[in-house]
């Protein structure tokens, strides 16, 4: 599917505060206009980069097994975090001065915008990254709102955008008990008015983690989402809510209804509350990764 969307006239741009799984995504970008930024600021970027991934992985490793980050590691982290804070700070400065205020061509003008997003969502990223676990849930899900905003209204305001994201990034109305709400219900009434909200389910078959470990899928529950859109016996298949009246038929798109969450979690909701409509794929299996190419 990549391979394709490089073929093709759409643009690829991501609203995550979290770092990418490729550490030298952001640094390329800005290297590639190394004609233009001076050396001084790419060094900068280099080192906010390099820190960011550092401490991502290190504090990381202790939230992911639920230990304590010994006071060392988070006094060492406390002055990353004060310098990085006064270097993107004179980089945003610096950088808007020189090139977003002054330059002609727009496109280049795009480019350096989104510099400048990204070094703001870094910082917001490491002022907010050792919060407790839900916490940062809710903060992270505000800036992907924030981010997606900017997106749609100041760097691509007349483009027809596809958000791709996690079912529940995406549901429309939805709040848990902790007072979490995703991109999806927080976003703006406009964004809202104009999108088609479509959930992506599966039924059977092997899947990966985020880390991509792979894992096989439980067998959905009888009267769950999956099981009454498996019963069409579809490789895909296709279900619009929006236009349908309720009946005997339909009914558990308009009641409390199990889907599985990543593909093991029940999870209830009402289907045509958070969603205009659900695709569902019979079965499902791991990615094949796109290989870097390594530098000779």
């Amino acid at each position: 599917m990549f391979q394709l969307m490089k073929k093709s006239d759409l643009s690829l741009i991501g609203i995550d505060i979290n770092p990418s799984s490729n550490p030298d995504l952001f640094v390329k970008f800005v290297q590639q206009l190394s004609s233009v930024v001076s050396e001084d600021a790419i060094e900068k970027i280099e080192y906010i980069e390099a820190g960011v991934y550092k401490w991502y992985y290190q504090l990381g490793q202790y939230k992911a097994r639920r230990k304590k980050v010994p006071a060392e590691m988070l006094h060492e982290f406390a002055e990353f975090k004060e310098k990085a804070s006064a270097v993107i700070g004179d980089l945003e400065a610096s950088l808007h001065e020189e090139y977003v205020l002054r330059l002609e061509n727009h496109e280049l003008v795009r480019q350096f915008k989104i510099i400048l997003r990204c070094l703001q969502n870094r910082l917001y990223f490491i002022n907010h990254f050792h919060n407790n676990y839900r916490t940062y849930k809710k903060v992270r899900e505000k800036r992907m709102k924030e981010n997606l905003e900017w997106i749609c209204q100041e760097l691509y305001p007349n483009e027809k955008i596809i958000i791709w994201a996690h079912n529940l990034h995406i549901f429309k109305q939805y709040k848990t008990f902790t007072g979490f709400e995703p991109l999806g219900a927080i976003v703006s009434n406009k964004i809202k008015e104009q999108s088609y909200y479509l959930g992506l389910f599966m039924y059977e078959g092997e899947i990966h983690t985020d880390t991509g470990q792979p894992y096989k899928m439980e067998k959905p529950p009888k009267k769950s989402l999956e099981d009454y859109m498996h019963q069409v016996q579809s490789p895909a298949l296709f279900t619009d809510f929006l236009q349908l009246e309720k009946n005997s038929g339909n009914k558990w798109i308009f009641t409390k209804t199990i889907f599985l969450e990543s593909g093991t979690m029940p999870t209830l909701f009402v289907p045509r509350d958070q969603l205009d409509g659900a695709l569902l794929v019979e079965s499902v299996s791991p990615p094949e990764y796109l290989k870097r190419k390594k530098n000779k």
